[in-house]
């Protein structure tokens, strides 16, 4: 008799201690953003893995294009672009997302003035830049 009691005693500490009114209002809304199990151990350690694929998009290309204009100048000018999109996924409809863009251009001449004077001269610019952020938006509303 002893026994059933205690086991009846337990049944009701657990039932008291995983009521959903003992949780704040809040601490519900978070808890959707938690994973569910799905390794199966059984376990409470160890039992989740992340399904989802961190994505690394890179794009890039350079074109030169030389020119001679005459035996005593050439040309060259050149342009680069580079594009970089990652996202690294996490919990529920949250992450983050990196953006990046890179546009270069370059120009140079060489001028033979004289069989010993010889003029190199070149001009480049950069432009990049970055984005980052959550990669979802959340549905949850406080």
């Amino acid at each position: 008799m002893h026994g059933r009691r205690h086991r009846a005693d337990l049944r009701a500490i657990s039932r008291q201690h995983h009521s959903s009114n003992r949780l704040n209002a809040i601490a519900k809304k978070l808890l959707e953003f938690y994973p569910e199990p799905n390794n199966g151990t059984g376990g409470l350690t160890s039992n989740y893995l992340s399904l989802q694929d961190r994505v690394i998009d890179k794009n890039q290309y350079t074109q030169r294009m030389d020119l001679v204009q005459s035996n005593a100048s050439t040309w060259m000018g050149r342009y680069s672009y580079a594009n970089e999109n990652e996202i690294a996924p996490a919990l529920k409809l949250n992450g983050t997302k990196l953006e990046t863009r890179i546009h270069q251009v370059a120009v140079g001449n060489a001028w033979t003035v004289s069989p010993t004077l010889v003029t190199n001269s070149g001009s480049a610019t950069t432009t990049s830049s970055t984005r980052s952020g959550a990669s979802w938006r959340s549905s949850v509303t406080w």
